[in-house]
């Protein structure tokens, strides 16, 4: 009987599973999944929604959104030690600059934020950059990866020629309404358009120091593009499950 009695006091203090570890493991999962697709979502909501909101919900969108996407790329580089000191940093210096700004005004939190940010997605950039030279297969997530870095290279240009503009107003300008101030939305667009080589002439860079960004920029996108392919069809292995 005392033995038995044993047996049931242990069992009783045997601690009860609860489905917390579950939940957690499916979330990160689920994350691990879409970490990449974030920035993509994100981005994209910005653009589509920043021409229809004005004022002061204008703002607070783009505020928003863009400290989202901020959020978002570091956590899809979240593994890296470097990220978890300087890239953390870097992360509550951009965010609470541009929420600073949106709260308070002043042209320094507006440059602030973008000095920040340009740091910031510039890190993220090259870490991701790196890792797709260590895969040795070609899947979904590589691919999601590929775009991630190429939507933050363009967004951190975007950043920085924001940066500029705040320093010196003037640095780029609209061809067709030279009265036009330049604006965040602006701005990734020529970055976008100068990374993809397209050259459309509506916005111009006016300072030396404005074109010879332009110019690197240019030849990022073009070097990136070129080492990016090659990469991906010498590491491509057709019927190794590529296509998950």
């Amino acid at each position: 009987m005392n033995e038995e009695g044993t047996k049931r006091g242990c069992l009783m203090t045997e601690p009860v599973p609860t489905l917390w570890p579950v939940v957690i493991g499916t979330l990160k999962r689920i994350f691990q999944g879409f970490r990449y697709m974030t920035v993509w979502i994100f981005f994209t909501l910005l653009m589509v929604l920043f021409p229809f909101v004005k004022g002061t919900i204008g703002s607070f969108v783009f505020t928003l959104l863009f400290s989202i996407i901020l959020i978002s790329s570091i956590m899809a580089v979240s593994g890296h030690k470097v990220v978890r000191y300087i890239g953390l940093v870097l992360l509550v210096l951009a965010v609470g600059s541009r929420w600073s700004y949106f709260l308070l005004g002043g042209a320094v939190f507006d440059e602030l934020s973008f000095l920040f940010a340009t740091l910031l997605l510039a890190l993220v950039s090259l870490l991701l950059f790196l890792t797709l030279f260590k895969t040795r297969e070609v899947t979904s997530d590589i691919i999601w990866q590929a775009i991630s870095v190429y939507l933050l290279l363009g967004l951190s240009w975007a950043c920085l020629f924001s940066f500029m503009e705040s320093l010196a107003p003037g640095s780029f300008q609209d061809s067709v309404n030279p009265e036009v101030a330049m604006n965040f939305p602006t701005l990734v667009y020529y970055s976008f358009v100068t990374l993809a080589t397209l050259g459309y002439g509506d916005i111009l860079p006016t300072t030396q120091i404005a074109r010879g960004l332009v110019i690197l920029e240019v030849l990022m996108g073009v070097l990136y593009m070129a080492i990016l392919i090659s990469r991906l069809v010498g590491t491509w292995k057709p019927g190794k499950g590529n296509e998950s």
